[in-house]
């Protein structure tokens, strides 16, 4: 892959020229092109190394034509076959986030000559800037990722397997799971899975990878869940926590002039609807799964939102107020 945006723009340049049929280029001609677009000097050896580069990491087939001394592509190639308006670069750039977390997994190595193709375009246009455009939430939390080929190999071939998980601030523990999915939530990743120690239909689990220690495949038979819909199951999640008989909450908020603005621009999930607006406050819905996740969005708005309803969920967020502020009374 590409270690910078210069190196995006040089291969750009050099894919523009090979696909001139009115010009020849050699190394020399590549260099002085590639000089005068990038502003600085481009050496031969960088060159050199570029067209390296788009052979091994592009499959580009880049040939050389000793007669009349010049590189061509052997067969029709280019890398500017994306046509992106401003809203489906962003987009994209944004789902280039997870790619590139899991780039090193075999999943992603199947797709590897379209990523780095969507890389190129993505970057393209911010290679000239003298400062970052956008920037991008990056995540190092990367722990786990060791399992994800194993985890998704063991969902297809419906593949019980025993997992060594530690939950923070316990022993690790082995449990007996079926596999489901595999479920990402800002940029971690989780297992869904029954556990093969619960003897109802409502314990499904979310293990987060990066706390399983160790995976070995299980001579126990594959249970599947009645109920279970791997496209459904996080429909109405905020998060990654739910139960699967569980009914989700209709909560509707109402939020303070200030707040209002920007629970509009980013609703708070994608069932949101707005209930009443005026210039001074905005009630909206929004049909959820209760989770801890939940509770500390809403809680995250402090004073700025308030719970109308359900009844229950508005008595457990004044309990929570009450319990912060008791914190400041000793």
């Amino acid at each position: 892959m590409p270690k910078n945006k210069n190196a995006y723009f040089r291969y750009r340049v050099i894919d523009q020229c090979l696909n001139n049929s009115f010009k020849h280029f050699d190394r020399q001609k590549l260099s002085e092109v590639l000089t005068e677009k990038c502003e600085r000097y481009v050496s031969v050896d960088c060159v050199s190394r570029d067209i390296a580069a788009l052979k091994a990491e592009f499959d580009a087939p880049i040939d050389w034509n000793a007669f009349d001394k010049h590189y061509y592509y052997s067969k029709k190639f280019s890398l500017t076959g994306l046509a992106l308006d401003d809203g489906e670069e962003m987009s994209l750039k944004a789902s280039l986030v997870v790619l590139d977390i899991l780039k090193d997994t075999k999943f992603a190595k199947s797709y590897k000559n379209l990523i780095q193709r969507l890389i190129t375009e993505a970057n393209t246009h911010e290679s000239n800037e003298a400062n970052r455009v956008i920037e991008f939430e990056k995540n190092d939390v990367k722990n786990g990722l060791d399992w994800f080929d194993v985890l998704y190999d063991a969902i297809l071939e419906m593949q019980p397997l025993k997992i060594t998980y530690v939950v923070y601030g316990k022993e690790a523990k082995e449990h007996i799971v079926s596999p489901y999915m595999i479920k990402e939530y800002r940029n971690r990743f989780y297992l869904v899975a029954r556990n093969h120690a619960s003897k109802t239909d409502e314990l499904i689990y979310c293990y987060g990878m990066d706390r399983i220690k160790g995976i070995k495949k299980s001579k126990e038979a594959f249970i599947t869940t009645k109920g279970f819909n791997s496209k459904t199951y996080f429909k109405h999640s905020f998060g990654i926590t739910r139960k699967l008989n569980e009914e989700p909450l209709e909560l509707v908020l109402k939020f303070n002039k200030f707040n209002a603005h920007y629970i509009l621009s980013k609703p708070l999930h994608h069932s949101q609807k707005i209930i009443e607006q005026t210039e001074d406050y905005v009630i909206v819905s929004i049909k959820v799964y209760e989770s801890p996740e939940l509770n500390m969005a809403i809680l995250s708005h402090g004073s700025g939102v308030e719970v109308v309803s359900p009844n229950n969920y508005l008595e457990y967020i004044k309990k929570t107020a009450t319990d912060v502020i008791s914190l400041y009374k000793k």
